[in-house]
C-alpha cells in the first residue's frame, strides 16, 4: 500500500509532465522526493508514538532517550528505506518510458513496483526478527550508493546522447553547429548556470529553462529513433525550438564569452568615494598627503614657535 502510494505520486507527476520526464535522473529524483515526503510524515507519527508510550507507561525508561533512539534509527542508519525502495519502481518507470517494446512498456513498471514492494517487505520481516539494524544499515547503504554511482555514470554518459542527437537537428538544418557543445557538456551547463546567478534571477531562470529544453529536445529525438514516438514529435520539436531562440537572448548559454558579473557598488558607496578622493593632497594627518599648513616649521602654523629651542635657563 505504501508503494502504491508514492507511485502515485510518481506517476501523476509524470502524466502532468509527459513531456519533461525523460531521463533516469529525473525519474529517481521525483521518486525520491514523494519518498522523502513520505517518510517524513511517517517519522513524526513513529516519534509521537514514542513519546507518549514512554511517557505514560511504567518501566520504559526516560522518553528522551527512547525519542534520541528512535530518532537515530530511522533518521539516520535505515533513512536509505523508502528512497531506496522508491528508486527502485522509478527506474522501472523510466525503462518501461523508453523502451520500444510494448510488452516492456507495460512489464517494466509493473516489475519495478514489484521490487519495491518486495524490498520494503524484506525490510520489516528481518527488523520484525530482530536482525542487527547495523548489519541492515550496512546493506541498505552500500545498494544505495550502487545506485547513486550508477546514475552518475548515466548523468556522464547523458553527454554522448545529447551531443549525437542535437547533432542530427545540426544536420537538418534547424540548429547551428556552435550550438551543440554548449548543451552536450556536462562542465559548460554548470558553468553557465553559475555564471547566470550573477546576472540576476530572470537570466538564471532563463538559463535553467534552456537548458531543460535543450535536453528535452534531444531526448525527444532519441525517441523519435526508437520509434516512441511518431511524426508529432516534429511538431513539439519545432515548438521546443521557438522556446530556446526566446530565452537564448536572456539565458547564459557560452561561459567562454559571458564572464561572471561583479555586482554594482550601490549609489551611496560610489558617491562616497568619489567625495574620498576629491579630499586629495587635504587628507588628514598620518595619511601621507599633509596639507601645506600643517608642515613643520612654516610660519603661522602649530609646527611653528618663535623662541628658539636651543633657550634654556642660566647656568651656574
Amino acid at each position: 500500500m505504501e508503494e502504491a502510494t508514492k507511485a502515485t505520486v510518481l506517476f501523476a507527476i509524470a502524466i502532468a509532465l509527459r513531456y519533461r520526464v525523460v531521463s533516469k535522473l529525473q525519474a529517481v529524483t521525483l521518486a525520491g522526493l514523494s519518498a522523502a515526503g513520505f517518510a517524513f510524515t511517517e517519522n513524526i507519527l513513529y516519534y509521537s508514538r514514542a513519546i507518549v508510550y514512554s511517557s505514560v507507561t511504567i518501566g520504559t525508561g526516560n522518553p528522551e532517550d527512547a525519542l534520541h533512539q528512535i530518532v537515530f534509527l530511522r533518521g539516520v542508519k535505515t533513512a536509505f528505506g523508502h528512497p531506496l525502495f522508491t528508486t527502485l519502481l522509478a527506474l522501472g518507470f523510466i525503462i518501461g518510458l523508453r523502451a520500444q517494446s510494448k510488452i516492456v512498456r507495460i512489464l517494466a513498471p509493473l516489475g519495478g513496483y514489484l521490487a519495491a514492494s518486495l524490498g520494503h517487505m524484506m525490510f520489516n520481516f528481518f527488523a520484525s526478527v530482530g536482525m542487527d539494524d547495523t548489519l541492515m544499515a550496512i546493506i541498505g547503504w552500500v545498494i544505495a550508493l550502487s545506485i547513486a554511482i550508477h546514475l552518475v555514470r548515466t548523468v556522464l554518459a547523458q553527454g554522448r546522447l545529447l551531443r549525437d542527437r542535437l547533432d542530427d537537428y545540426v544536420s537538418m538544418g534547424w540548429l547551428p553547429a556552435s550550438v551543440v557543445p554548449l548543451f552536450a557538456r556536462q562542465r559548460t551547463r554548470w558553468a553557465s548556470f553559475f555564471i547566470s546567478i550573477t546576472y540576476g534571477w530572470r537570466a538564471m531562470v532563463a538559463t535553467l529553462r534552456i537548458q531543460r529544453t535543450m535536453s528535452e529536445l534531444a531526448y525527444l529525438r532519441d525517441a523519435q529513433l526508437l520509434g516512441t514516438v511518431d511524426d508529432g514529435g516534429d511538431v513539439r520539436a519545432r515548438a521546443l525550438l521557438d522556446r530556446a531562440r526566446d530565452l537564448a537572448p536572456i539565458a547564459i548559454t557560452d561561459p567562454a564569452t559571458q564572464k561572471v558579473q561583479l555586482p554594482k557598488l550601490p549609489a551611496w558607496f560610489r558617491r562616497r568615494k568619489r567625495r574620498a578622493e576629491a579630499v586629495g593632497p587635504w587628507g588628514p594627518p598620518g595619511s601621507g598627503q599633509i596639507p601645506a599648513s600643517f608642515l613643520p616649521g612654516q610660519v603661522g602654523s602649530p609646527g611653528y614657535s618663535p623662541v628658539d629651542p636651543r633657550w634654556g635657563p642660566p647656568r651656574g
